[in-house]
């Protein structure tokens, strides 16, 4: 259980980010395209190099959010590759409130999951994570916000075109109701199979 320091200002709503495939994506090959190429050093004295593309409209779209929310992300990457890219996205510390990383989430079948729960004072009602793999939002299915992978398509539009839902919510008493009507994974979660999910989310 994490218990975070209160907002020193007033937010409407806490935002949380996942970072690869959401806000970034990094080649495994760092010749490849990229828009940076990042030095990475591990504890074991490994250094390694990554090829990073960011999303367009990523750095942007968090500063617009970060004037009346709260800006976390959570990561399901280890530290060591998480603080050189979040450096690099956020030089100034400007963006991200609080950065969480793997030793955070909890596994399930080899997945990683983020249970928001671990925000001991955040009141869940108020929370929303937005990630490209919906699994990392099992335990707190409501709450999740899906979005696309992104890889390197520099005509991606996904962050500018959630902002518009993101700030409906800002005034939402609860945005658990919300994102059920809206995303209906309760009716996945809850369906015997993963066709009769399908179909359900159709309402068919």
């Amino acid at each position: 259980m994490v218990y975070l320091p209160l907002p020193k200002r007033k937010v409407k709503k806490t935002i949380i980010f996942d970072l690869d495939e959401t806000l970034i994506h990094t080649n495994n090959n760092w010749r490849s395209p990229c828009d940076v190429v990042i030095d990475m050093s591990f504890p074991d004295g490994s250094k390694s190099k990554a090829g990073v593309n960011i999303r367009p409209y990523a750095r942007e779209i968090l500063r617009e959010l970060k004037k009346d929310c709260e800006i976390i992300l959570f990561t399901a990457s280890h530290k060591d590759y998480m603080e050189p890219i979040c450096k690099w996205i956020d030089p100034y510390n400007e963006l991200f409130d609080y950065k969480f990383h793997r030793e955070s989430c909890i596994t399930w079948s080899g997945m990683f999951i983020k249970d928001l729960r671990i925000f001991g004072n955040r009141d869940l009602s108020q929370v929303v994570l937005v990630d490209n793999a919906t699994y990392s939002f099992q335990a707190n299915v409501d709450n999740g916000i899906p979005i696309i992978n992104f890889f390197e398509n520099k005509q991606d539009t996904e962050l500018r075109d959630l902002l518009g839902y993101l700030k409906a919510l800002f005034d939402e008493k609860d945005v658990r109701p919300v994102n059920r009507q809206y995303f209906k994974f309760n009716k996945l979660m809850n369906a015997s199979s993963a066709f009769s999910g399908l179909l359900s989310l159709f309402d068919l």
